[in-house]
């Protein structure tokens, strides 16, 4: 009967070998659908930044702005440096097959720790559904999250948290030492790599402590004689077991010391960036900044309630931490736009760990039918499909016409002395003229543009440069300020139709997206 057993967990573990090949081709197909080649504004400034810090190292001197005396703060370090060398050995291929790689590595790391939570729900009961339906789980977090997938510090921070929340968790299983080295490793990456989100990386910790806490507290209540699970909820839990409960102090220790690696970064920033960066006037107006409409987000929506359907209604447990670590990334979400990611690939644990409570308790026939015909024909169809349908790329471009347009530049050069020039522009256009060496009126490091993040400032360059694009009452009075020797911007926005129509301006080139004034100047 051994051997018999050993034979079949053999057949199994070489049947999930075979799946994981073929899968790992199937996610390299994906990847090439969700990573778009054109490049976001945003990594044109870095790239320029990491060239200042590998010819002159850290000055603190921002040599682009002249609208301002900005204070370079190095928020990614680490990753304008990444950008800088691969940009100068390969181009901005070497960029593109950067973004692959580290895509293609965040795809097989949602699928290995999704894998992980399954066999903590299946245990001995199937090992066989999981594999099958693991592409499928892991392909429509991937294809719903494509939009955070860009040349931007997030592209590695988010591969790092989820890394760190698996460590986390095996520190409170196992209290290994080396889990602890790698949580304080990947703290100290996030702060070189992404300052501005760096809190997130001990927001990670609460609901791994909340759940130890609160287990610890049903303990107390049951020795108290008050019966915890007296609690509606309480049937649809797992508490955090004996060993989270004991090297939780290990986790506490952990915190600490993960938060003073922030001590080991250029200007320490992280420790305040999320407070300047939440208190400055950006959250106003930059979409990514503004609380979640779920009417806008339908695949947030529905997983909801497909998370709700599942606890309410279906006989399936959903541990503690996982349901803690949801409601936390669900409340950030609301809150702001650009923590729907976190939601999606690290909230939804909790409702991949529902799904597969649900799979199991499936009669194993109806789970050998499922295994040899739907499931296998739905992994080939959804990443297919969902892939083609999400690579919305007509040509293969790096560049964006929306804010690249290398003739509007070229154009400038040849006839203007750049480096005096007082051109208004565009901020989704500032960071490519950064990069082709054009001062800058204001790009996409909007924060740093604002007195709530630079009190020095003499003004809110941010402020001013939303009163002219929106033609506020104070538009003129801030032209005449700065004194404007040109404009650069969009040709279907409000202050084009007003220049177009001014006697103070003169159109001197235009294209299918931007268009440019020069201001006349009385002889």
């Amino acid at each position: 009967m051994d051997t018999v057993n050993s034979i079949s967990k053999k057949k199994s573990s070489n049947e999930r070998t075979l799946l994981r090949i073929v899968f790992g081709i199937l996610f390299l197909f994906l990847t090439f659908c969700v990573v778009n080649p054109r490049f976001q504004n945003d990594t044109y400034y870095i790239i320029k930044l990491g060239e200042q810090l590998l010819d002159s190292g850290i000055d603190r001197v921002d040599h682009w702005a002249w609208s301002a005396q900005l204070i370079n703060t190095y928020p990614h370090f680490l990753f304008n440096i990444i950008l800088a060398v691969l940009y100068r050995m390969s181009g901005l291929a070497g960029i593109y097959v950067f973004e692959l790689v580290v895509v293609y590595l965040f795809a097989l790391s949602l699928y290995y720790l999704t894998e992980k939570v399954y066999d903590k729900v299946a245990g001995e009961k199937d090992m066989t559904l999981y594999p099958i339906v693991g592409i499928i789980v892991s392909a429509i977090v991937l294809l719903t999250f494509s939009t955070f997938m860009a040349a931007r510090p997030q592209i590695l921070s988010y591969l790092l948290w989820l890394w760190e929340a698996w460590f986390i968790l095996c520190l409170l299983n196992t209290g290994k030492k080396r889990y602890a080295v790698a949580v304080v490793v990947i703290a100290w990456l996030c702060a070189m790599i992404h300052a501005t989100a760096w809190y997130f990386t001990f927001v990670l910790f609460v609901p791994f402590i909340a759940a130890v806490y609160i287990t610890k507290l049903g303990i107390f209540l049951s020795a108290k004689g008050i019966k915890f699970d007296s609690f509606l909820i309480i049937d649809r839990l797992i508490l955090s077991n004996d060993s989270e409960c004991k090297n939780v102090l290990k986790l506490w220790i952990i915190l600490p010391v993960s938060y003073a690696t922030g001590l080991l970064t250029p200007t320490r920033l992280c420790y305040t960036s999320i407070f300047k960066a939440s208190s400055g006037s950006t959250v106003k107006y930059i979409t990514e900044h503004k609380p979640l409409v779920l009417a806008n987000a339908k695949y947030v929506l529905i997983g909801v309630i497909l998370f709700v359907v599942l606890l309410a209604f279906f006989k399936v447990k959903c541990r503690l931490d996982l349901l803690l670590l949801f409601g936390g990334t669900m409340y950030m979400a609301l809150n702001s736009n650009r923590h729907v990611g976190l939601l999606v690939y690290l909230g939804w644990f909790a409702l991949f760990y529902l799904i597969f409570g649900a799979l199991v308790m499936i009669p194993v026939k109806f789970r050998e039918g499922i295994r040899k015909t739907i499931i296998p024909a739905l992994a080939i169809l959804v990443p297919a499909v969902l892939g083609l349908a999400n690579n919305r790329v007509q040509r293969f471009s790096f560049y964006d016409s929306e804010f690249v347009c290398d003739e509007a530049i070229d154009y400038l050069k040849e006839n203007y002395d750049v480096q005096e020039l007082r051109l208004f522009n565009d901020y989704s256009a500032g960071a490519y003229l950064l990069f082709r060496d054009v001062p800058v009126f204001i790009d996409s490091r909007v924060n740093e543009y604002t007195k709530e993040f630079d009190p020095t400032l003499e003004r809110n360059v941010f402020d001013d440069y939303m009163s002219v694009i929106s033609l506020r009452e104070d538009w003129r009075e801030i032209v005449e300020y700065y004194d404007f020797d040109g404009y650069l911007i969009a040709r279907d926005g409000v202050l084009n139709e007003m220049l177009s129509v001014s006697p103070d301006v003169e159109k001197v080139w235009e294209d299918d997206n931007m268009v440019i004034y020069m201001t006349v100047r009385d002889e």
